[in-house]
């Protein structure tokens, strides 16, 4: 069966294709040249245009805004087919009180979409649940029989953001708009919901599971219960028509936000690189961020954020990203600086023996409390998730530091410390305080100067590695490397 779609983008291109799959009707606002198109009130194709360019946007995706006065735009879709079955699904934010009923779009006189209830010429049906100043994704299905001959003529005229039914017009903004004339089953309306829902920064209501294309689950509903709060998420699936390379919640736009390589002014000005059928889907466990008292918390935990975060990837490649936090309250309380810790065994566990955590330090914070941590890698142990907090700087105390773990290197005074040391298992920890954040070289050698293995870290101050192991007894030299200088210590292996 054709499945025929009109698809409202606000962004580059104007488009019209047909497969088996999907019919596309594509509008971009930024290349108003399509013959068919129409601007009513203050809406003009400048407007249009500076408004796609602008700052309000779903998630640094564009949308229009409409005044809810004149504001309306008009479209031809020359789209012939029989509706007796359709998927609606619109992606828009109202602005207004919630008893209002406000207009969304409506289609040749036959069929006008609204807040509170869809409209035909014989019927009307109410709905619930759309709340007025957030953003929201919106579905309507509808079947009739087949000797029922409602929309089944040539389609010519499309109104978004006004209705003749009721002579109204929306406040707000519209994003997307897609049309099926099928009902979709719940795997493929799953697929497209999820796609948008990461899209545009909107969590998916009733305990929904979020599909990649390939239909692998990449947040589950039930086992990821606990984080279920504000998912956003950053992917590319070629086949879900998905490339989000940052994402903000828009139930708390700006309070985190997480992107590719570097977060630029939208989405579509994000150079990084996002490998296809990639993904990282993080929610958070709902708390206020504030942090634990460390006098009250017991003597193995580290004092972090009460909220946390679960962040889970999918895909076979490591990306690296850029984090930003509004912490503006909690720096007001006299807190000068947040270390983000990650659990990288994806559990929420946080000790004071730092076992399985990784502290990246802050590359920057501005006069507005925003702090930027650079080049965070996720899931590098290929665990599938981890948990992240923070916690002050102030909390995090190296362990049994004293004047053997000092050291100075390139002109800066630094802890080097390994622990235990000596070691009976040959587990180790490795931790590393700098004044400054630093490219480091880690390299251990046996006692015959043979390389046992190196790596290289980046982006903090401070490091922990705390799962490092040497299967044989032995005497080894590790050695730290800053600018090519180096500074060692000696570690005994039982």
């Amino acid at each position: 069966m054709i499945r025929s779609t009109i698809y409202f983008l606000f962004s580059i291109i104007i488009t019209f294709t047909a497969t088996a799959q999907e019919a596309v009707f594509h509008f971009d606002s930024d290349k108003i040249i399509y013959k068919d198109l129409a601007y009513f009130g203050s809406l003009s194709k400048s407007v249009v245009k500076e408004q796609v360019e602008g700052e309000k946007q779903l998630n640094f995706n564009p949308a229009i805004s409409f005044n809810g006065v004149a504001d309306y735009l008009k479209v031809n879709p020359e789209l012939y087919s029989g509706f007796t079955q359709m998927t609606a699904i619109t992606v828009f934010c109202p602005f207004g009180k919630t008893e209002e009923d406000i207009a969304l779009w409506e289609l040749d006189s036959e069929l006008a979409m609204s807040t509170t209830k869809a409209t035909n010429k014989s019927m009307e049906l109410e709905y619930e649940g759309i709340e007025m100043d957030k953003p929201v994704i919106h579905t309507y299905i509808q079947y009739y029989k087949k000797n029922n001959r409602f929309l089944s003529t040539l389609l010519e005229e499309l109104s978004i953001g006004n209705q003749s039914f009721t002579n109204t017009n929306f406040k707000g903004q519209i994003a997307e708009l897609l049309l099926f004339n099928k009902v979709l089953n719940d795997e493929e309306l799953q697929k497209i919901t999820s796609s948008l829902a990461l899209k545009y920064g909107i969590s998916l209501k009733e305990n929904q599971d979020y599909l990649a294309a390939d239909n692998s689950i990449v947040w589950d509903a039930t086992t990821d219960s606990l984080f279920s709060n504000r998912i956003t998420g950053i992917a590319c699936d070629s086949k879900n028509h998905l490339l989000q390379k940052q994402s903000t919640s828009t139930e708390n736009p700006g309070f985190l936000t997480i992107g590719v390589e570097a977060i630029a002014a939208s989405n579509n000005n994000n150079t990084g690189s996002l490998p296809d059928q990639n993904y990282l889907v993080w929610g958070d466990n709902n708390q206020v961020f504030e942090f634990i008292n460390p006098d009250e918390e017991s003597a193995t935990d580290l004092a972090v954020s009460k909220r946390k975060w679960l962040m889970n990837a999918t895909g076979i490649e490591t990306l690296n990203t850029q984090l930003k936090i509004d912490a503006a309250s909690i720096l007001e309380e006299g807190i000068k600086n947040l270390f983000l810790v990650i659990n990288e065994n994806g559990i929420d566990e946080f000790n004071n023996a730092y076992e399985g955590l990784r502290f990246v330090y802050p590359s920057s914070i501005d006069e507005n409390g925003i702090i930027t941590y650079d080049n965070v890698q996720w899931d590098t142990n290929n665990s599938g998730s981890d948990v992240f907090a923070f916690v002050a700087e102030q909390n995090v105390l190296l362990f049994e530091s004293n004047e053997n773990n000092a050291a100075s290197l390139n002109g800066q005074d630094l802890h080097f410390g390994l622990y235990p040391n000596i070691t009976a298992d040959g587990n180790y920890a490795i931790a590393i305080q700098l004044e400054e954040a630093r490219v480091i070289e880690i390299t251990v050698f046996d006692a015959m100067g043979r390389k046992q293995d190196t790596k290289s870290l980046e982006g903090s101050r401070f490091y922990f590695l705390g799962n490092e192991f040497i299967d044989k007894p032995g005497i080894y030299n590790v050695l730290l490397t800053i600018d090519q200088k180096s500074v060692n210590r000696k570690l005994i292996v039982r």
